[in-house]
This record gives structure tokens, C-alpha cells and sequence, in this order.
């Protein structure tokens, strides 16, 4: 009887270490997993479609707790002032027909957020020369910067490492006096983008 009972006592410590060695381990690999850094070429948008290379480019760092990411452009229209900055997160881009993920057809099965990370007034050295923009952001985990466009998923970007996550900037109409509010809170579709792969 005394064998059993060191032979459980036995068998329940190794239980309880490996457990414990299991769960550190889980613990550490959640807690520091290794950064991953993504810098891409930006492109012209128009009608949602690719039409060509833009001068510019969009970096992005993931960590445990979301990504931290940046966009310079320097070939916006001189006469558009206001931009906004954007993010598509497909959550589960395994699930995308489309590769790179497509808005129109993946939303639903790839878990798509969208959501508003930064914006912006472009400078342009005299008024006529092509604008620049530079605007770094954060986007913390299940915790959407701003504001999450209601028609996708409202919790923004889940699957920080895993994630497919485009990056895309908005012109805004020109503001008047008077007429501030409207143009400040409604992107005329965007005209650059970027897509930082998983």
C-alpha cells in the first residue's frame, strides 16, 4: 500500500511540474513572443483597384499586444489637405479567396474589421507640388483606435500575428467655413494603400 501510495504521490508531482513547465512555457510564448516587422511599398488606389506604384512606403511592428505601424507617402494630390488612415484587419486570412484578401468577397469568413488608426494634413512645400504625409499609429489588440466601420466585425484586430492587415489612406473634402464637420468625418475613398501579410 505504501508503493501505490508513493507511486501516486510520484505520479501527481510530475503531473504537477509538467503542468506547471507547460504552462510557463504558454505563459512565455504569449507574453515575449518575437516581434515581426513588415515594410511595404505603398500603391495607388482608385476605385478600390490597384492602378500603380505610389512613392511611399508603410512599416509595421507585431508584438504581443497589437502592432504598431507607420505610413509616408509623398506623392498626394497638392490640393487635398486632409487625410484619414485606415485599417482592414482580416483576422483569418486562411479563410480569403482572394490573395491578397479582398474587402468585397473575404469580409465575412476572413473576420474583417475596419477601423480608423490615425489621420492627417498632408504639406505640400508651395501649394502645387504633390503633398506628404507622414503618420505613425497603434492598434492595440481587440481595441480599435477609433472609429470601426459598423458593417464588419466590431473588434477590430484579433489575430495580432496572423493577421492579413491593409493599410489605407482617405482624402477628405476640402473644409469651407461653415462646412467643417461634414468633410472632417467622411473619407472620399482611398487613393494609397499597403498590405502587410501575416
Amino acid at each position: 500500500m505504501r508503493k501505490n501510495l508513493l507511486t501516486s504521490v510520484h505520479a501527481v508531482t510530475v503531473l504537477s511540474i509538467a503542468s506547471g513547465l507547460a504552462l510557463f512555457a504558454s505563459h512565455n510564448v504569449l507574453a515575449n513572443p518575437p516581434n515581426s516587422f513588415s515594410a511595404v511599398d505603398m500603391v495607388q488606389l482608385e476605385n478600390e483597384m490597384v492602378i500603380g506604384d505610389a512613392l511611399g512606403a508603410s512599416t509595421l511592428i507585431r508584438d504581443n499586444k497589437g502592432a504598431t505601424g507607420t505610413i509616408h507617402v509623398g506623392d498626394l494630390p497638392a490640393n487635398v489637405q486632409v487625410f484619414s488612415v485606415w485599417a482592414l484587419a482580416f483576422n483569418n486570412p486562411a479563410a480569403c479567396v482572394a490573395i491578397p484578401c479582398n474587402p468585397g468577397i473575404d469580409a465575412g469568413p476572413a473576420d474583417l474589421s475596419i477601423f480608423w488608426v490615425a489621420g492627417g494634413i498632408a504639406s505640400s512645400s508651395n501649394g502645387f507640388d504633390a503633398g506628404v504625409l507622414n503618420l505613425e499609429f497603434r492598434i492595440e489588440r481587440k481595441r480599435p483606435p477609433g472609429f470601426v466601420i459598423p458593417a464588419f466585425s466590431p473588434d477590430g484586430l484579433t489575430n495580432v500575428a496572423g493577421a492579413e492587415i491593409h493599410i489605407v489612406v482617405a482624402p477628405h473634402p476640402e473644409a469651407t467655413p461653415g462646412n467643417v464637420a461634414f468633410p472632417l468625418t467622411h473619407p472620399a475613398g482611398a487613393i494609397r494603400g499597403a498590405v502587410h501579410l501575416p
